[in-house]
């Protein structure tokens, strides 16, 4: 009845609005032009349907499906019913919420989405015959029938949770999630304020968003807790209030007086060791040649950090430089040596204390030694695939209104009310909230969800059991955050076959290239890394370790990796060139290959000489031509016949491309959207 009445009054107002336009018009055209058929449709009635994981318990029926019993059906519908009444308000939507156990909700939600995917493809077909896309006849409206919300079938997804990122990966291969960044960047914009741009830029796929994290804690802080009492006796506070410590080697001459003073009072300079403040120094491109993993030892090869806190996922991209060449980089390794010669690394025994320390906390950790500390971070919570990935809302390629459905994203992850509904149920129903916004479930509760499975989770009350300041501390910590460049990135992934479609000019025959990772390369930079490593630790003094590395730095110069023959038969040789050079990509070396796969040579006119084709180019590739035949088949795998009736055959060239490891990476920075596409650096 009520909404007959307000349907009334809107038909009222519109008529009265089209009479005075009528009135104040009259110079406009009044010609046929039928205003009603271009109403914008995006207002109109929908019916939403959102996938969701629930901890309620279910029990098998009759035909062994997982249900609810009557009393905690009851308290769901009547939760559904409360948050339908919202979307209905604000977004002109029905909502209806599906919930399900773990165990049996991607089963379910798969073959729902390839209903989905059927359904929208006999309708594509459908529109292709001759007259589908004509309008069918619709009945006149009535004012009851505009406020009716359209049936949906039983296998609707619009708004649907993931967990994993392999499943991310998975469901936007298969097409199954819409991208979100018209969304982001227009009606749902609102989420950018809640959720930390280091999560929406983590989950980027090609460029594109197709999901929203739901906002969590993230990570901890490394903090370098440097005692107060200590700076101040010896006249270092300036240094500390202006700003200017940034890590252990900005402390070296305070580091110098505690030792020579402090000893006698049981106090040890640094309690921490050597490696771990010489991974704090860099990023270093170890990889093991035989899994091409990242190993996170010391490398030669690697990129030192300026900014610990500006390294952040598609704003920082991790270079490819040879660390023994880059002065401030040696400058700290030296600082951090020389602090292992004098024996500033100590662990405190009984009754001794440290003038420097480092720990690993949350930020409400850092104020609780603030008191007796000056703290400082040396290295950012770094969000993990964990973090990101493990709980997010997407929006199915298939739903009924794609930016309704990210509006309803966009509610539970702004929008309070909305969110304490859909994660605590109807206040004293299901739960009471407290002066400092903790929420307690009743005792006769049956509503229960994960609250890092229902979205923002600091949009929602505090769970019981929670520090109450808790939430404003971790929302300082998500702002700083940062998602590292490699998140989801590994070499071994990244080395898919590339196909060219077309015809090699020589031999006519198609061809396809693979692209392999420059195995060689990065073995020759490995051992010679792990080398130059025994030879640092092994300096006792300072001026040792100031000749071994000259040492080293000329001495990498001289590694050098093969690119391919030349010459022919007894006389074939390596070719080699500078391993750090191809390495960093300041050289690009190709051998090429006639079709038959012999070395192509340059003829020389005069002398009749004959000198391989080493030829500098854009990419740097080890190149190497097989010629292969296969049977030719349809898109349905079916065998294709020539004109004889016999199976036909086509022979087609593979190119083995060699990447270095920088090629790879920046591929895959530009490919995922993290740089743009005209970034990939020369050198």
């Amino acid at each position: 009845m009520k909404k007959r009445v307000i349907s009334f009054l809107l038909s009222l107002f519109m008529l009265l609005s089209a009479c005075a336009l009528c009135l104040t018009g009259c110079s406009m055209d009044t010609g046929d032009t039928d205003t009603d058929a271009t109403t914008d449709k995006k207002n109109d009635p929908v019916t939403l349907v959102m996938w969701c994981v629930t901890e309620s318990a279910k029990t098998p029926n009759a035909e062994g499906e997982l249900v609810f019993d009557e009393e905690t059906q009851k308290q769901v519908d009547e939760v559904v019913m409360n948050m339908t009444m919202l979307t209905e308000a604000e977004l002109n939507a029905k909502l209806i919420v599906k919930y399900f156990t773990m165990d049996e909700y991607y089963e379910k939600l798969e073959a729902a989405l390839k209903a989905q995917e059927e359904a929208k493809k006999l309708a594509d077909e459908e529109k292709k015959k001759p007259g589908g896309n004509k309008t069918e006849n619709k009945k006149e409206e009535t004012d009851e029938d505009e406020e009716e919300f359209p049936e949906v079938p039983d296998y609707q997804v619009d708004i649907l949770y993931l967990a994993g990122y392999d499943k991310y990966v998975e469901y936007i291969d298969n097409k199954w999630l819409a991208s979100l960044t018209t969304e982001l960047n227009g009606d749902a914009k609102s989420i950018t304020n809640y959720v930390p741009a280091s999560l929406l830029n983590a989950v980027r796929y090609k460029g594109s968003p197709y999901a929203i994290p739901n906002n969590n804690v993230i990570g901890e802080y490394t903090y370098m807790l440097v005692d107060k009492t200590l700076v101040n006796k010896y006249y270092y506070t300036a240094s500390f209030e202006r700003g200017e410590v940034h890590s252990i080697v900005d402390l070296a001459d305070f580091l110098e007086d505690v030792a020579n003073y402090e000893a006698k009072n049981g106090v040890v300079p640094i309690d921490g060791d050597v490696n771990y403040c010489m991974s704090l120094l860099a990023h270093y491109w170890d990889i093991n040649p035989d899994t091409f993993a990242l190993t996170g030892n010391f490398s030669v090869l690697g990129y030192a950090y300026k900014n610990t806190d500006s390294i952040n996922r598609g704003s920082v991209a991790l270079k490819f430089d040879n660390l023994l060449t880059d002065e401030t980089y040696i400058n700290s390794l030296k600082n951090l040596m020389n602090f292992q010669f004098e024996g500033y690394f100590q662990k405190p025994e009984e009754g001794q204390t440290s003038a420097v320390s480092f720990v690993t906390g949350d930020a409400a950790e850092m104020v609780s030694y603030e008191e007796d500390y000056y703290v400082v971070v040396v290295d950012y919570p770094r969000a993990s695939t964990e973090d990101i990935y493990d709980n997010m809302f997407a929006v199915s390629a298939f739903s009924s209104d794609v930016n309704r459905s990210m509006r309803l994203v966009a509610l539970m992850n702004t929008n309070e009310k909305f969110r304490n509904l859909f994660q605590y149920g109807v206040e004293k129903t299901n739960y009471t909230v407290s002066d400092d916004g903790v929420a307690t479930p009743t005792r006769n509760n049956l509503y229960k969800m994960d609250i890092a499975k229902t979205g923002n989770q600091f949009v929602a009350y505090i769970p019981e059991g929670v520090d109450k300041d808790l939430w404003e501390f971790a929302k300082k910590q998500n702002r700083e955050s940062l998602v590292m460049p490699l998140l989801g990135f590994d070499f071994k992934t990244e080395l898919v076959d590339e196909s060219e479609d077309m015809e090699d000019p020589q031999s006519k025959a198609k061809k396809y290239v693979i692209e392999t990772l420059n195995v060689e390369l990065i073995r020759v930079i490995s051992e010679y890394s792990a080398q130059a490593w025994d030879k640092i630790m092994a300096c006792k003094t300072i001026e040792a370790l100031e000749e071994t590395l000259d040492f080293l730095a000329l001495d990498v110069t001289a590694l050098t990796v093969s690119v391919g023959k030349e010459g022919s038969g007894k006389d074939e040789v390596d070719v080699k060139v500078s391993a750090m050079d191809l390495a960093m990509n300041h050289i690009m070396v190709e051998q090429e290959y006639e079709a038959d796969g012999k070395v192509k040579v340059d003829v020389d006119e005069e002398t009749k000489e004959e000198t391989p084709t080493v030829a500098l180019k854009e990419t740097t590739v080890i190149v190497k031509p097989d010629l292969r035949s296969r049977q030719v088949v349809d898109k349905e795998g079916n065998p294709v016949l020539n004109e004889n009736g016999e199976p036909k055959i086509e022979t087609y060239l593979v190119y083995y491309k060699q990447l270095t490891p920088h090629q790879v990476y920046y591929r895959w920075m530009q490919t995922y959207g993290f740089l743009p596409a005209g970034a990939y650096p020369a050198n």
